[in-house]
């Protein structure tokens, strides 16, 4: 029997990395959101679309913040080893650890998915009821650790800021049933994230989806 050999090349991925949130100080974390969301977008009833897009806008962009703000700093990876251009260079740093692993595991996404055209079925004609508390058990629900989606925010950080994040979720949703609108973002994803749809994680423009 004669064994052909088949080899595809499999280029690295340039995503950037995920962070560990294993190691954020979650007390001082709710509290550095709750003061960025009570100075730049306070929770109140959204009455427009304009409203609503600005709101999802600022609340992914204020979590985004914070996360960037947030401690990870915890050494548990050893220093690596890695060849760049030719030259062999040792990551240090948390980041450049999570750049070299990221890039070594994960190939880059396919350029043009094949994603099929789907018809949605028109929308229920009267506005269901729901409240705080089932936006909450919906969130109790979600995996933690889950892949990020386009917004970059984990799952860890809306089940870990419910407490911060569940005013503001709700007028959203409220919006979401009372204007008939859904968040640009989540009917246009990005390419790389369209790519992966079988396991499309959870994310605020998702939540906001059709």
């Amino acid at each position: 029997m004669q064994l052909t050999e088949v080899e595809l090349p499999m280029p690295c991925t340039s995503s950037p990395p995920s962070k560990d949130f294993c190691q954020v100080d979650w007390q001082v974390f709710n509290v550095a959101l709750m003061e960025h969301l009570q100075n730049e977008s306070p929770a109140v009833p959204i009455l427009t679309e304009l409203e609503f897009d600005s709101k999802v806008h600022d609340l992914i962009q204020i979590i985004q913040e914070v996360i960037a703000l947030a401690d990870f700093s915890c050494d548990r990876v050893l220093d690596l080893k890695t060849t760049l251009n030719g030259v062999l260079t040792v990551m240090s740093t948390n980041e450049d650890k999570a750049r070299a692993l990221a890039e070594s595991f994960f190939p880059p996404p396919p350029s043009s998915p094949s994603i099929p055209h789907t018809a949605y079925p028109f929308p229920i004609s009267t506005s269901p009821s729901f409240s705080t508390e089932h936006i909450l058990a919906t969130i109790g629900k979600l995996l933690p650790f889950k892949a990020l989606g386009p917004d970059r925010i984990p799952n860890i950080v809306l089940k870990q800021c419910t407490g911060v994040l569940s005013d503001h979720l709700y007028f959203i949703f409220a919006a979401v049933f009372e204007l008939d609108v859904y968040y640009a973002a989540s009917l246009n994803p990005p390419l790389w994230y369209c790519a992966s749809q079988a396991n499309w994680p959870t994310t605020l423009p998702r939540l906001t989806g059709p």
